[in-house]
């Protein structure tokens, strides 16, 4: 008597049709990847130049209590624009600086406002970074105080 054989299993293991599906998968996730990549340089540079404007702000604010001379006087900061000309923002910096002699000691204020172009000229999104009123510029602020003699 002759029994039907049963097939035997493969030892290969089927393949279903996947040619061009790392494409694909590649294809959705690059934007992703580099919406997340210019994101954190965009906010590293962000911080560089913040960070920059502080030291600016600093520098301007020693310089107008080594020059006070023991009384509130005009002082203009100019030691902070040029330490942000250091950076290569001289042109977008504005500096102030004002005294208060009203608890007896001289306090010198200096702010430093940098008006600077993003890496990828898009304006900063989702109020991450301040936004400027020119488009694809972002601010950024440095105060510094310090006591004159």
């Amino acid at each position: 008597m002759n029994t039907p054989q049963t097939p035997k299993p493969s030892l290969k293991p089927r393949r279903r049709r996947q040619h061009g599906l790392a494409l694909v998968e590649f294809a959705l996730t690059l934007p992703v990847f580099l919406v997340i990549l210019l994101g954190m340089m965009e906010y590293g540079y962000y911080f560089y130049v913040a960070v920059s404007a502080n030291n600016a702000a600093r520098e301007g604010a020693r310089q107008c209590t080594l020059r006070s001379l023991g009384g509130c006087g005009a002082c203009t900061p100019s030691a902070a624009v040029d330490y942000m000309g250091n950076v290569g923002m001289r042109s977008r910096t504005t500096a102030t600086a004002t005294c208060d002699s009203t608890s007896g000691t001289l306090m010198y204020t200096v702010r430093v406002a940098v008006d600077f172009p993003t890496l990828t000229g898009y304006p900063p999104v989702l109020g991450v970074m301040p936004a400027s009123a020119t488009w694809g510029n972002a601010m950024a602020w440095g105060v510094a105080v310090m006591r004159g003699q």
